[in-house]
């Protein structure tokens, strides 16, 4: 029997032998004639380059299907530098005179593009010479024979070759084999980018061959050819095989094409998969290991669309649990971050995952899911078919796990279903009411089943939409959830491959027996540690029409110059933003319950983009949760390096508190006063920094200079006429609804005037108005505007509302037990009393953010007297702090305000800032303390000038 034999070229380094050089000097001798030709319109000179054409043609491999023996020997005799040299010297002599070619040379000529039997290095070679000059081609004719021969070598083997010989592993140092490496992707690339390179060219004119469906269907179809080759190779002569070539034409075909385009090549594989005594479901579940992370979301989606009956889900994802990337889009991002309106995606899904041997993660998840599921602010802001995603996922895996769950695990999910129903049953929605009902009755029925009480709901009297929804989860409990009785696709893989072949206008006779292929072999798997990912990052999708249209490219969208992978990035996000989460409930998920082997990138990415997601969603949601979120964000350790990682956590918390500031301002002063050894000195100044900071922006006036300038520019084209439209004597039933001004002085003004007239007539209009303002008594201004032409400012002061919560617990705090406000509290005993200097400069910061606020007077009193209490304080610094809050006592309290026991406490205050100021020993011996009290004297005496005259 014959040997089958794949020829795969791979070494650039030809042998030696007779036919080897005999081919060398045929290659060289048409490479010459090539060069020396001088018209191409002589008869006499194309028969010789016909001659020297066939001499070397005959040299190049003729089919990749079956090789004897006996013809090895042209096995590696293949020069591929010379031969690109040969195709371009080729297409630039004969760019603009392919119309003179006869029948026989145009024969001839595509025995030499299109070798059967090509490597990828020849492909890439012809691909990318074709491509340059087909570019820069103008001729009508020679862009048809650019067309023509692309459209052959396509469907020709010499695509599926080249795939082939990309395949084959080589054993070379770690340089070659880097070079080897951005050989295979620029061969890949050039593969993938060919489709909007020719639609550059022909604009609205693209060859049926290359609009994506037509080309994503070829290449679907050149890949199970080689695939079959491989495999055949395989169980004729075993060896090892490096398939994430294929991996990586799969992937970028996703991204670039869509994955949809695709799906019949998933079929196949998914087929061969099932197949125990194929070899062949190795070949593929190698394929998918190495598939690259941004596509890996898409062919879980096709996948779980396509498996038939869910009891083959285990065969198909075998092993892929077990890599990161995989687990990931499975186990979290379907769950929680997509949905999806087919059933049979869902179904498949949970199999997978219990059959995975991820039963714990899935009854983690489904807790999880039941809080979301069951939270009032997840229930508000997630659309009805998200919802009722979920609602099926949690019906479907409490089938599943309902024998596997602990006692205590069915009380937790108990407890969470009933106070789900009851967030469901306070919605003014009735489909999310109806849900709530019957998740909670169909769930409790069956977790007690032993139990004769049954939980009924009354569902006559719900509206048609709510009966519609119950109508459809009962139907998918009842049919769709039950033990799976689904049945494999009658359809073979055979009849599969046929199918796609007649896609993709392929013709391809096999003369073996087709069972032949199926033979039961082992693959060895490649390693994978020198893999290189081609994208690094994936979009997070949230229903599966966007999963799918993100990377559809319209062909004839792209710049005639762009030689890159044409892909739409009018909507992308950053490479970063990518991995950001989009809610809350995401962003606490990622900083505070990452595991040890969570990629760092998450975090660090997580914690950028936390105060824009809390200042624009925090609002929304419940103050128990922002409480929750404040508590986590205080005590955020940097798992991983982080850039500004202080500044980041205090900006979180700062955008927390002035969303919810009562709650989380009184949180804030009661860990500060906490015991001793609760927190450290840094975490209780932080406390005391996001305070002030807080207290700050609540009370911060902001003065919109842009928008007065808008509204004084709008004043001005208002000031200004416009000249009125032509009239026409045609009805519009339309015009009825707008309204437009129209001054007698302006039908006597043309449209058609020039800039000079019309500039004379706005100076006219301007010095008219002028006077008509000179004469006018103005008796009140606008409201919108003062005296002096701007704008008045109106700021609601946040601050006053909630200043109170900021500053008695704060206060009043270090009043502990065993403490008084006559002695520092023990937890202030830090070094240098660093710790009490920050609190009295919060106060201070707190006095002065509360200027506009009806409780100053009252703060400002308080202060006082923990001024006088603290005035003799042995450091000197802190004696300066109590000087400074002091200061801002007389420079936020109204004069008018400063009365009574305020007005007492600054008069003692001054007489003890008079002691410290003076030069002799009465004086504080502190140079700082002295200038400060000065300073401060100052201040009083400008308040109250009595007070200095009598000194």
């Amino acid at each position: 029997m014959e040997e089958i034999k794949v020829i795969i070229n791979l070494d650039n380094n030809y042998s030696a032998s007779v036919e080897g050089k005999q081919m060398e000097e045929a290659g060289k001798q048409l490479l010459i004639t090539l060069t020396s030709l001088n018209s191409v319109n002589r008869q006499e000179i194309l028969e010789v380059l016909e001659i020297d054409i066939g001499q070397y043609t005959k040299f190049l491999p003729k089919s990749i299907s079956r090789k004897s023996n006996t013809e090895d020997e042209n096995e590696g005799n293949i020069n591929e530098l010379l031969y690109g040299k040969i195709i371009r010297t080729f297409l630039s002599t004969f760019n603009d005179n392919f119309g003179l070619l006869t029948d026989n040379m145009i024969s001839c000529v595509e025995n030499l593009l299109i070798v059967t039997g090509s490597n990828f290095f020849m492909l890439h070679e012809l691909l990318i010479s074709i491509s340059e000059y087909f570019k820069q081609s103008t001729n009508e004719e020679s862009m048809k024979f650019y067309n023509s021969i692309l459209d052959k070598v396509l469907k020709s083997e010499a695509l599926s070759s080249s795939i082939i010989s990309a395949c084959e592993m080589r054993n070379v140092s770690k340089w070659e084999q880097e070079e080897y490496e951005k050989s295979r992707q620029d061969y890949i690339q050039i593969l993938i980018s060919l489709p909007s390179k020719v639609a550059n060219k022909m604009k609205d004119q693209v060859p049926e061959t290359f609009s994506i469906n037509n080309y994503s269907t070829i290449i679907s179809f050149q890949i199970v050819r080689a695939m079959l080759y491989l495999h055949e190779e395989l169980n004729t002569h075993p060896t090892v095989l490096d398939l994430r070539i294929i991996s990586s034409l799969i992937s970028k075909g996703f991204l670039n094409f869509g994955a949809k385009n695709f799906s019949d090549l998933i079929k196949i594989m998914i087929s061969w998969c099932l197949e125990d005594e194929n070899s062949l479901n190795y070949m593929v579940h190698d394929i998918l290991d190495n598939i690259t992370r941004a596509a890996i979301p898409f062919m879980t989606i096709l996948l779980l669309e396509n498996i038939e009956n869910p009891r083959d889900v285990e065969k198909v994802f075998q092993g892929l649990m077990a890599h990161d990337h995989w687990k990931f889009i499975l186990t979290k991002k379907m769950l929680f971050f997509s949905y999806f309106n087919n059933d049979k995606i869902i179904i498949n899904l949970i199999n997978c995952l219990f059959s995975n041997g991820a039963e714990e993660y899935l009854t983690e998840s489904i807790i999880k899911l039941l809080d979301i599921w069951g939270g009032r602010s997840a229930i508000n802001h997630s659309t009805l078919e998200h919802h009722e995603y979920i609602t099926k996922i949690i019906l479907l895996s409490m089938k599943k796990l309902s024998r596997k769950l602990r006692p205590f695990e069915k009380d937790s999910i108990q407890e969470l279903l009933f106070s789900g129903v009851a967030a469901h049953l306070e919605n003014m929605q009735v489909e999310i009411r109806a849900i709530g009902m019957i998740t909670g009755e169909l769930i409790v029925n069956y977790l007690n089943e032993d139990s004769t009480a049954r939980l009924k709901y009354d569902y006559d009297s719900m509206p048609q939409a709510g009966a519609t929804i119950v109508c459809k989860i009962k139907e998918f409990w009842s049919e769709k959830c039950e033990e799976c009785h689904g049945f494999s696709s009658s359809i073979t893989a055979e009849q599969l491959i046929t199918n796609l072949g007649v896609k993709s206008s392929i013709t391809w006779k096999e003369e073996k027996n087709a069972k032949a292929i199926y033979l039961d072999r082992e693959i060895v798997k490649t390693p994978k540690d020198s893999y290189h990912e081609d994208v690094n990052d994936f979009n997070e999708k949230e229903s599966e029409n966007e999963v799918y249209s993100s990377n559809d490219v319209t062909e004839n969208s792209l710049d005639s110059d762009d030689d890159l992978i044409p892909y739409d990035m009018s909507n992308d996000r950053k490479s970063f933003e990518n991995i950001q989460p989009l809610y809350l409930r995401q962003l606490k998920e990622n900083l505070f319950n990452l595991s040890d082997n969570a990629d760092p990138t998450l975090f660090s990415e997580s914690l950028q983009c936390s105060e824009k997601l809390i200042l624009s969603q925090l609002s929304n949601d419940d103050p128990s949760f922002a409480l929750e979120l404040l508590k986590m964000f205080s005590k955020l350790t940097e798992i991983s390096y982080v850039d500004n990682f202080d500044t980041l956590k205090f900006r979180a918390c700062v955008a927390i508190t002035k969303i919810h500031p009562k709650l989380s301002a009184e949180y804030l002063c009661e860990e500060f006063h906490a015991p001793i050894g609760s927190h450290s000195v840094n975490d209780r100044i932080f406390f005391l920094r996001v305070l002030a900071e807080t207290a700050r922006e609540l009370s911060k006036i902001i003065a919109n200079e842009k928008h007065e300038d808008k509204i004084i520019n709008n004043t001005d084209q208002c000031n200004r006429r416009l000249v009125s439209k032509p009239i026409s004597l045609l009805l519009n039933s339309e015009i009825g609804k707008k309204i437009e001004t129209l001054y007698d002085d302006d039908f006597e003004i043309s449209s058609h005037l020039d800039n000079q007239s019309l500039i004379r007539v706005e100076e006219s209009r301007n010095i008219i108005s002028q006077r008509i303002q000179l004469q006018t008594k103005i008796f009140a201004h606008s409201s919108e505007f003062n005296s002096r032409g701007k704008t008045t400012t109106i700021s609601l002061n946040k601050f006053n509302d909630v200043a109170s919560y900021f500053f008695y617990p704060l206060l009043y705090g270090i009043q502990t037990s065993g403490e008084n406000v006559f002695h520092s509290p023990k937890h202030f005993e830090d070094h240098g009393n660093l710790l009490l200097m920050n609190f009295i400069k919060t106060l201070s910061i707190i006095m002065i953010s509360a200027e506009n606020c009806i409780i100053a007077p009252k703060m400002a009193r308080e202060i006082l007297e923990f001024a006088w209490t603290m005035r003799f304080h042995e450091q000197a610094m802190v004696r300066c702090s109590i000087i400074e809050c002091i200061a801002a006592v007389i420079v936020t309290v109204q004069k008018s305000h400063i009365t009574g026991e305020i007005f007492d406490l600054l008069l003692e205050l001054r007489i003890w800032l008079m002691d410290m100021s003076e030069e002799s020993s009465r004086g504080d011996p502190h140079a700082q303390c002295k200038s400060a009290a000065r300073n401060v004297i100052s201040l009083i005496n400008s308040l109250f000038p009595s007070f200095h005259c009598n000194v």
